[in-house]
């Protein structure tokens, strides 16, 4: 399949494993839920430091956001 993707695309697929530090569910995602995933660079020894701001300064104020589904 990621083959078929890149021959329509144009250009090669790459494969890569990340881990998830933070993830924000309000509610149960129904079949065929969708995700949007943001990734970011940063000191690896702060990693905790600043997965705990986004957690617990981005996050409530994205929940404010009318249509934020979670």
């Amino acid at each position: 399949m990621r083959e078929q993707a890149a021959d329509a695309m144009g250009g090669p697929f790459d494969v890569q494993e990340w881990e998830i530090a933070l993830l924000h569910r309000a509610h149960q995602a129904l079949e065929g839920a969708c995700c949007r995933v943001t990734w970011s660079r940063g000191d690896a020894g702060r990693m905790y430091q600043m997965t705990e701001t986004f957690r617990t300064g981005i996050v409530p104020r994205l929940d404010g956001i009318p249509g934020f589904a979670a």
